[in-house]
């Protein structure tokens, strides 16, 4: 801008250099230059700001800077009065203002446009990926995982491939010490449980789980009971009808993509209907594609491409890709350890196309792309934005 109309009063103080009014302190490199800014924070008495209000304005300031002749051109940016002006979309939060989720994370947070991240930990010692051979590497991991942003953690004892026989007892010792540290040391965190068995399911209710990840598809009908009976909720996947601890790549469409999301979404919504007529609530139901488990890569590519066909169920939608078979192979020859880039071109796609939960061993990586992903869609607003006001 060339033309100031008026200009803010500045302290004399070279020290502080910060213009007030009421709460909200601006530094003199952030004070707002035309009458129009000027208004934007003379317009309410001392008692009127909250404090959502600074990062609102400096905001708003920033769309000015931009050439925005109004506040009615911003389209899904958000006003000064948190309304969102593009109504085709969930009005978007700030993401620089403080989370109003209180009381510990909960399923109807995840959502299309706001997704959860879901952090995998395997007590394990022979995951495909990353294990924790103690119950304080779990826990450790879990830590580490909240302080990147996860907002779910799923605890699994078994892993999902071939290995030795994994007793109901000997899982359960795995996963609830680990479940019951982390209720106590995180309150905040929806603790899930990826089990296949009621028993384990059950236990681990009774420790502190709030989600049951029902990685092996309904083979045990009575999760969903476990499920309604202690009001938590269930996810629901495809596995092609493989048993569990099944060579998961193995399945029955042929080499070609086929009817894989047909097939697929009559399995998950089969499911996600005996979990309703066992008595979970349907917000509490997830639905998950299940790339790779029993299914080719080019099936699994082929679920992704048409996710919306899953997310138009109305169900939240789970995906978990992270440095899968499948995203290894669309690079090349590549083993688990080198897929993190492309994992991470998988889940902004997932979460451009509606995913309300994605679970991965990236925490850190996996909220960085979701951040940027729905800046560039319009769900969320840039974390920091100061570009080209100094």
């Amino acid at each position: 801008m060339t033309d100031h109309d008026s200009t803010a009063e500045v302290p004399a103080s070279a020290e502080d250099n910060v213009y007030s009014q009421g709460p909200l302190r601006l530094r003199g490199s952030q004070v707002p230059e035309t009458t129009a800014d000027q208004s934007l924070l003379d317009s309410r008495g001392p008692s009127d700001w909250t404090h959502e209000d600074p990062w609102r304005v400096l905001r708003i300031q920033g769309e000015f800077v931009e050439g925005f002749d109004s506040l009615a051109k911003i389209g899904p940016a958000v006003s000064i009065f948190g309304s969102a002006r593009d109504q085709g979309r969930t009005a978007v939060r700030d993401t620089a203002e403080p989370s109003p989720h209180l009381g510990g994370f909960q399923l109807a947070h995840a959502r299309s446009g706001g997704p959860a991240i879901m952090a995998v930990i395997n007590r394990t010692t022979d995951s495909f990926y990353e294990s924790a051979a103690t119950a304080e590497e779990a826990i450790a991991a879990v830590e580490g995982a909240v302080q990147n942003g996860a907002h779910i953690v799923d605890i699994g004892g078994v892993r999902a491939g071939r290995g030795r026989e994994i007793s109901s007892a000997e899982e359960i010792d795995r996963v609830c010490p680990v479940i019951e540290a982390v209720a106590h040391s995180h309150p905040d965190v929806l603790i899930s449980v990826d089990t296949w068995r009621h028993e384990v399911a059950q236990a681990a209710c009774t420790a502190g789980a709030g989600l049951l990840n029902d990685t092996w598809a309904g083979v045990d009908p009575e999760l969903a009971s476990v499920a309604a009976k202690n009001d938590v909720g269930i996810v629901c996947s495809h596995t092609g009808g493989l048993a569990p601890r099944t060579d998961a790549h193995r399945n029955r469409y042929g080499l070609s993509a086929g009817e894989v999301v047909e097939r697929t979404l009559d399995g998950v919504i089969g499911l996600a209907e005996a979990a309703l007529d066992a008595g979970v609530a349907a917000e509490k139901i997830i639905i998950d594609p299940t790339p790779d488990f029993g299914k080719n890569t080019y099936q699994s590519l082929r679920l992704l491409r048409e996710l919306e066909t899953f997310t138009d169920t109305g169900f939240r939608v789970l995906l978990a890709i992270s440095r899968k078979d499948f995203v290894g192979e669309a690079i090349g020859d590549v083993a688990p350890g080198e897929r993190l880039n492309g994992t991470i071109a998988a889940t902004a796609l997932a979460v451009a196309k509606g995913a309300a939960m994605i679970r991965t061993h990236d925490v850190r990586a996996t909220a960085d792309a979701i951040a940027v992903t729905l800046a560039i869609t319009g769900d969320a607003a840039p974390k920091h934005t100061v570009r080209g006001l100094r």
